[in-house]
C-alpha cells in the first residue's frame, strides 16, 4: 500500500528520528520510546500547521483591513418609550438600511462603484456589537482602525412633541431631522437615509433623484459636485446636470454641461456616449457618428469608471448607432437584439422597437410586425417610440394611412414629454410628413416639414422628400445639397437625390449619386436595387441581374427586390425562375402596389412590363 501523498511531504520536510540504539533494553522501554519520538514528530507538524493558519489568518484580516469597502449601519441609541415599542436600536438601523438598499438599487448608472469615494460594494449590514474576543470582533475592530469603510450611527431622541433623528456617516457632520407626530415616522427615516445617502454618494443620489423625478433636488447635489475639487467628480456632476436638461428639452444646455466636463477628466468615454445621443436626438447626424466611433474606440478595454455592464451596452449602443447611420441595417438588427440581452424588461421593449424598425429599413416587413405585435408601451414614453416605429414600418410597407395614424399618435404624446419634444423633431416629424405627403396630404407635409429644425440631416432630408414628391425639383435639390453639406459621409441624401433624378429622367446623374451613396453605406441594398431599375430601363438585363443579386446578400426579405429580380429573368429567357422569384416575393410581405403588380404578372403569358419607379422614401 503506497504512503499518502502529504505524509510522502511531511517526510521530505521534516528530519527522520533519529535510529533508535536499544540493544539490551527490555521490549516494554524501547515501544515507549518510539511512541514518543514519533509523538514529538506529529506535535511538530501539528505547531507548524497552527503557525501557518495564525499566518494566514492574520495576513487575511490585513488585507481585509486595507481593503474593505462596505457599509456598517450601527444601531442607533433610541428613548426607552421607543423601544417597548418595538423600535429599538438595531430596528431603527434596519429601516435606514433598507431604505438606503432601495435608493441604490435605483440609482444604477454607467458609473462603475470603484469609483466614488465611498463604494459599498453590496456588502450592507447592520453591525452588532458582541461580547467577549472574537475573530469577528478583531476583523471589526481592525476595520474601524483603518478608516476604510463606510460607518453609520444615530440618535433618536425627543424634544417635546418632537421627534428627532439625527445620522452621522463616518466622522462627517450629522443631519437633524424632526417631525411632530409618530405617524410621520416613515417619512423621518426616509429623510434621515437620502441625509446619508447624499453625505455618502452624491453622484449616486443624484441619480436617485433624477429618476424620482425630483428636478430641482438633483440639480443642486450635481452642481454641488460639479464644483468639487476634484476634476473626475466635477466632471460627473456636469454630465448629471446634462442629462437634466435634456429632460427638460434643453439640449443646448445640456451641451454646454458636457463641454464644460470634457476637460475635467481623462476617462471621457461616458460623455463622448451621452453627446453622441443628444447629437442624434437634435439631429446632427454627422457629429453624433463621430462621438459614436470615438466611444467605440474609448471602449476597446472598460474604462476605469465605467461600470462593466454599461460598459457592454454603450460599446453595442456606440456599434448600432454607427452601422445605423451608414444603412447597415441588418448589423443594427443584430446588435439591437444583443442589447436586449443586457438590459431590463422596459429596456427590452425599447430594443425590441428598435430592431423593428431596423428590420423595416432593411425591407424585412414581416420582421418588422412580428416584433411590433402583442407590444405595447405602458409609460407615456414608451407608446411614443412605439407608435413612432410603428409609423415606419407602415410607411416602408406603402400603408400610408396606418403610417399617418401611428406618427399622429406618436406626436400627440411627444407633447406630453418635456424629453421628447426634441426627440420627435428628428424621430417622428420626417417620417410623419412624408407619409403625408405620399397620401396626398402636401398642404399638412409643407407646414409639418417647414418647421423642421433647419441644422436637422434627417430633417432636411425629408423635407427634400416632401418637395420631390411635388415635383418642386429646385427646392428638393437645395434641401438635398443642404443635407449633404450637413453630413458628406452619410448615404441617406444623396439616395434621395438619385431617387429625385431619376424621377424627372435624369439616369446617369442618379447614377453618380448612387456611387456616392454606395460609397457612404457599402451594406445599404437600395443603391444597388436602384441602378439594377435604371441598367434594366437601359436594356442591360444582366448588369441589372446582378445589381439585384447583390442586393439581395443586404436585403434578402426585400419584394421589391425580388419582384425587379424576376423582371431581370424575364428578359433573359428564364420564365420559370422568373415566375418562382414573383411567387417568393409575395411571400415577404409586397406593397399593396407591388401585390397587385406581382399577381398580375403571375396570371399573365407573356413578359409583364415593368413597374413605375417606387415613391421617393429616402
Amino acid at each position: 500500500m503506497r504512503t499518502p501523498f502529504i505524509w510522502r511531504r511531511v517526510a521530505v520536510a521534516l528530519p527522520a528520528p533519529a535510529a533508535p540504539s536499544h540493544a539490551g533494553e527490555p521490549d516494554q522501554l524501547v515501544a515507549a520510546k518510539i511512541v514518543g519520538e514519533w509523538l514529538a514528530v506529529i506535535l511538530k507538524i501539528l505547531a507548524s500547521l497552527a503557525g501557518i493558519l495564525i499566518a494566514f489568518v492574520l495576513g487575511w484580516l490585513t488585507i481585509d483591513m486595507f481593503t474593505y469597502r462596505g457599509l456598517v449601519v450601527e444601531p442607533f441609541s433610541v428613548p426607552e418609550d421607543f423601544a417597548k415599542k418595538g423600535l429599538n436600536g438595531e430596528a431603527v438601523a434596519s429601516e435606514v438600511l433598507d431604505r438606503l438598499a432601495v435608493m441604490q438599487a435605483k440609482s444604477d448608472s454607467l458609473r462603475a462603484a470603484s469609483s466614488y469615494t465611498n463604494d459599498w460594494g453590496d456588502r450592507i449590514k447592520v453591525e452588532i456589537p458582541q461580547t467577549g474576543v472574537s475573530i469577528g470582533e478583531l476583523q471589526r475592530f481592525l476595520r474601524q482602525l483603518s478608516g476604510n469603510g463606510t460607518r453609520i450611527s444615530g440618535i433618536v431622541y425627543l424634544d417635546g412633541d418632537k421627534i428627532h433623528v439625527t445620522a452621522r456617516a463616518g466622522s462627517a457632520p450629522s443631519r437633524p431631522v424632526e417631525v411632530r407626530t409618530f405617524s410621520e415616522w416613515p417619512q423621518l427615516m426616509q429623510a434621515a437615509a437620502e441625509g446619508v445617502y447624499n453625505d455618502t454618494q452624491p453622484y449616486r443620489y443624484g441619480v436617485y433623484l433624477r429618476r424620482e423625478e425630483r428636478r430641482e433636488e438633483a440639480k443642486k447635489v450635481f452642481r454641488d459636485l460639479s464644483r468639487a475639487l476634484d476634476g473626475r467628480e466635477a466632471a460627473w456632476g456636469f454630465r448629471g446636470l446634462g442629462l437634466i436638461a435634456e429632460d427638460e428639452n434643453e439640449p443646448e444646455l445640456a451641451r454646454s454641461y458636457y463641454s464644460e466636463a470634457l476637460p475635467l477628466t481623462d476617462n471621457k468615454a461616458a460623455l463622448h456616449y451621452s453627446i453622441a445621443l443628444l447629437d442624434e436626438y437634435v439631429g446632427h447626424s454627422a457629429d453624433s457618428l463621430t462621438y459614436y466611433e470615438n466611444v467605440f474606440k474609448l471602449t476597446k478595454s472598460k474604462p476605469a469608471d465605467v461600470a462593466k455592464s454599461a460598459h457592454a451596452r454603450m460599446r453595442l449602443r456606440s456599434q448600432m448607432g454607427i452601422a445605423q447611420f451608414k444603412a447597415n441595417f441588418r448589423e443594427t438588427v443584430r446588435i439591437a437584439s444583443e442589447d436586449a440581452k443586457l438590459r431590463g424588461y422596459g429596456q427590452l421593449k425599447v430594443s425590441g422597437w428598435r430592431q423593428a424598425g431596423n428590420a423595416a429599413l432593411g425591407h424585412d416587413i414581416s420582421e418588422s410586425n412580428r416584433l411590433l405585435a402583442g407590444t405595447d408601451g405602458r409609460r407615456l414614453g414608451e407608446t411614443y417610440l412605439r407608435n413612432t416605429y410603428v409609423g415606419l414600418s407602415a410607411e416602408l410597407s406603402g400603408e400610408y394611412p396606418k403610417a399617418v395614424a401611428g406618427y399622429e399618435s406618436a406626436m400627440r404624446e411627444a407633447d406630453l414629454l418635456p424629453w421628447s419634444k426634441t426627440r420627435a423633431a428628428v424621430q417622428t416629424s420626417p417620417g410623419y410628413a412624408r407619409a403625408l405627403a405620399l397620401s396626398g396630404r402636401f398642404a399638412e407635409a409643407n407646414i409639418l416639414a417647414g418647421g423642421m429644425p433647419t441644422d436637422c440631416y434627417p430633417c432636411n432630408v425629408a423635407r427634400a422628400d416632401v418637395y420631390a414628391l411635388q415635383k418642386d425639383w429646385k427646392s428638393a435639390d437645395s434641401r438635398y445639397q443642404l443635407a449633404i453639406k450637413q453630413a458628406p459621409g452619410l448615404p441617406l441624401a444623396y439616395m434621395g437625390l438619385a431617387r429625385s433624378y431619376l424621377a424627372r429622367g435624369r439616369e446617369q446623374a442618379a447614377l453618380g449619386e448612387l456611387k456616392r451613396a454606395r460609397r457612404a453605406g457599402p451594406n445599404w441594398a437600395d443603391p444597388l436595387e436602384l441602378e439594377g431599375e435604371i441598367l434594366l430601363r437601359r436594356g442591360d438585363a444582366h448588369g441589372a441581374l446582378t445589381k439585384f443579386r447583390a442586393a439581395d446578400t443586404l436585403a434578402p426579405k426585400w419584394a421589391r427586390n425580388r419582384m425587379m429580380t424576376g423582371i431581370a429573368l424575364a428578359r433573359l429567357g428564364e420564365g420559370v425562375a422568373a415566375r418562382a422569384m414573383w411567387s417568393s416575393a409575395l411571400d415577404v410581405t409586397p406593397t399593396p402596389s407591388e401585390r397587385a403588380w406581382l399577381e398580375g404578372a403571375l396570371k399573365a403569358n407573356a413578359n409583364p412590363q415593368v413597374p413605375q419607379l417606387a415613391p421617393i422614401r429616402s
